[in-house]
């Protein structure tokens, strides 16, 4: 299904940002895995994090505790405790004491019973104590025990949930409850978050024992606190037992029940102290009460009030806009997770520090900053409006549009920029959402979360499933490599876990050339995938790796390399071929261009601004926009060469591509790919981009050269 904007615009298949960062940590409900996932970049950026085991051992105590409390208090007179020595270092010296009269009238304390019962004593009866402003507190054990211990859940729709209990103090208490699905008697909400790049823990303890959290997940707790009624909330790093695959598993099933019955998901985006979270959740409500976005202009119901109205964003050469983009730069629009978690809810609200704003609000923003802005999102850094786009536009709850339903496939392909800790959450992560071969509701899930499953095994069972299912070669061009080859797995199984560049057309379109839609292939045995296809040319010549972004367009060349492109330029329509193939077609948008006047006249202005030494080709072509084809050309070539082939075609291919290497054009593929023979097998190197090869225009071409289709076997 084609989704596009009341302006044409492709809303879903927008080029993957790049996003740069080391050293975070993302939250999901699975335990932490070492290895590397590698986000798209340029350079190429990686996300390798930890995530920790929240069972950690302690001291034992011999204590029964009625709460969790956070962190550690003296407790009540009134608490149950079993009396005990004081240790060594907290009785008082008496060589000290034997200088002169105590100063302190009351009897020194000789056991840890006694030393708690006058500290509770002097908060009681002292000045501002608590019998002189209300009543005494519950019983309660601030004493840590030995490790908590999970409890099987009892039911298939069982689910543990948290009891925040009210407060205004430091002291946090909480209490965990089983609650089952059915039972709609307990409303909950559902925390929606990441870890935080700080490794700090806060200990907690229950009646069973103690464990370690997150201090994010602590500071997210407090901020839901209410001062006067109880809360309960879901968060997943307390509610999951992190060391049972078995329920891991079987809890990442009911995610989508679990975020759907909640009655609000609470964002949490983590503490903020440069009071930037009023600035951009204004600015937030301005571009959209007075932006334009869809075809909207001014208010958009629901959501617009006069005081809103009267505030505009400011201009695009305001500092302000800073903090939008450090708004959308936050961690959790980078989290795999989170893109289920609101899109499955039926009313969000984000909390950032002390200030909050409806989740409509935020979604609605990115799609109209996304839309018109291009020029402003060149300039700060936001990536992360495409992710928060993105999420808006897959929402099912409170939102102005309905929400876009995608092939698994389609969805998993999208979803590779964001970020996961364990490499398999890849897929286990988007399994709550609908799709079109989908039906998480009734309990059809694309495929069964199993944590006791290797991740290459998980990926290569859900490529027997998507080549099932889908009936085309889709998957195929969700291949990656790196600079070369892996052999740890078949080379033509893509490796979710790694991203070096965006896909090379949009994946929603549907193959118009007769060969591409006539698919076929088969599956000879576990690791070999048999495809019909043409032979079509011989990669002749490699380019080097496109530079990052740096003020060239093109990389250095050698004298050689430079008479190829010149040669290219040279040729009848060239200029606009040259430009299509460095966008790969594509519009900044991400989808394909279909005005070619307009495309050639931006792409003439970049060349003269970038690369001078060919502006003589561009002659008589001017009025277009830089910006604009900039983004487009750096979303086609990051991770990707040019390369020429045998018939002198200047084409985009991937990074691993070699001279020698064999240009095919497959059954049920919309673009070529590279494969390198290797006696009777091929590895699959990945898509590449070659003008004569591009859907309806490959049948002229397969036709004219009579050609002959052979069986390609990818190993």
């Amino acid at each position: 299904m084609e989704a596009k904007d009341n302006d044409g615009t492709n809303l879903i298949n927008t080029p993957v940002p790049v996003f740069n960062f080391t050293g975070a940590t993302a939250a999901s409900p699975l335990q932490p895995s070492t290895g590397q996932n590698i986000f798209m970049g340029s350079p190429v950026a990686s996300y390798a994090s930890q995530r920790p085991a929240i069972n950690v051992p302690v001291p034992a105590h011999n204590i029964q505790t009625n709460f969790i409390t956070s962190p550690v208090q003296p407790m009540s007179s009134q608490s149950r405790v079993v009396t005990r020595p004081l240790p060594s270092y907290m009785v008082q010296n008496e060589s000290a004491s034997s200088s002169g009269p105590s100063q302190n009238p009351r009897k020194r304390a000789t056991s840890i019973q006694e030393l708690f019962a006058n500290a509770a004593k002097s908060r009681r009866t002292g000045p501002g104590g608590l019998n002189q402003t209300g009543p005494r507190p519950s019983p309660m054990m601030r004493i840590f025990s030995g490790p908590y211990v999970y409890s099987t859940l009892p039911h298939p729709d069982s689910l543990r949930i948290l009891r925040i209990e009210p407060g205004t103090t430091e002291k946090l208490m909480l209490r965990v409850e089983t609650i089952r699905l059915c039972d709609t008697s307990r409303p909950y909400d559902a925390l929606s978050y990441v870890w935080g790049r700080e490794p700090q823990y806060v200990q907690v303890s229950t009646p069973d024992g103690t464990l370690q959290v997150r201090k994010n997940l602590c500071d997210a707790l407090y901020c839901l606190r209410l001062a006067d009624k109880p809360r309960y909330v879901w968060a997943d790093a307390i509610c999951i037992n992190q060391e049972d695959t078995t329920e891991r598993g079987q809890q990442v099933g009911l995610m989508r029940k679990i975020y759907k019955r909640a009655a609000t998901v609470q964002i949490w985006l983590g503490k903020e102290d440069m009071d930037e979270a009023p600035i951009a959740f204004s600015i937030a409500r301005g571009v959209v009460c007075n932006g334009q976005c869809n075809g909207l202009h001014g208010p958009v119901e629901g959501v617009g009030t006069a005081s809103h109205q009267d505030c505009p964003p400011p201009p695009l050469d305001s500092p302000l806009w800073s903090t939008i983009g450090h708004l959308y730069s936050n961690l959790w629009f980078w989290r795999v997770w989170c893109i289920q978690e609101v899109a499955l809810a039926s009313s969000a609200v984000v909390l950032w520090g002390t200030s909050q704003i409806p989740w409509k609000w935020l979604g609605l923003a990115a799609a109209r900053i996304r839309i018109n802005n291009y020029a402003l999102m060149s300039r700060e850094d936001m990536k992360g409006v495409l992710n928060a786009y993105f999420m808006y536009r897959i929402s099912q709850g409170d939102v102005t549009v309905p929400p876009q339903k995608l092939s698994f496939l389609h969805l998993l392909a999208i979803t590779r920029q964001f970020g996961a800790t364990d490499p398999r959450d890849r897929i286990y992560g988007i399994l709550g959402l609908a799709t079109t071969d989908a039906d998480p509701d009734s309990g059809d899930l694309y495929i069964k979360p199993d944590y006791s499953i290797p991740t290459d095994e998980v990926y290569r069972q859900l490529a027997y499933k998507v080549l099932e299912t889908d009936k085309s070669l889709r998957l195929l061009s969700c291949v990656q490599h790196g600079p070369e080859i892996s052999e740890k797995w078949p080379s033509w199984i893509p490796q979710w876990g790694s991203i070096y560049n965006t896909a090379l057309g949009p994946f929603h379109r549907a193959a118009t050339s007769s060969t591409a839609t006539r698919t076929e292939f088969r599956l000879i045995s576990k690791n070999v995938l048999q495809v019909q296809g043409f032979h079509v040319s011989t990669v002749r010549e490699v380019l080097p790796p496109f530079p990052n972004p740096n003020g060239r367009l093109l990389p250095p060349l050698d004298m050689y390399q430079q008479r190829d492109v010149r040669k290219a330029l040279s040729k009848p329509r060239g200029p606009l071929r040259f430009s299509l193939t460095l966008t790969a077609e594509q519009s900044w948008h991400g989808d394909i261009i279909e005005d070619y006047t307009a495309h050639l006249n931006d792409f003439a202005e970049l060349v003269r601004k970038f690369e001078p030494s060919l502006a003589s080709y561009f002659e008589g072509i001017s009025g277009g926009n830089p910006e604009r084809i900039f983004k487009a050309t750096r979303s086609a070539c990051t991770g990707r060469r040019l390369f020429i082939d045998t018939d002198d075609q200047l084409g985009l291919a991937p990074l691993a591509t070699r001279r020698g290497d064999l240009v095919c054009f497959l059954s049920g593929g919309r673009l070529p790919f590279i494969v390198r023979q290797e006696g009777q097998f091929v590895l699959l190197i990945g898509e590449c981009y070659l003008y004569d090869y591009l859907e309806a225009r490959a049948d002229k071409i397969l036709i004219a050269k009579e050609l002959t289709s052979r069986w390609f076997k990818f190993c």
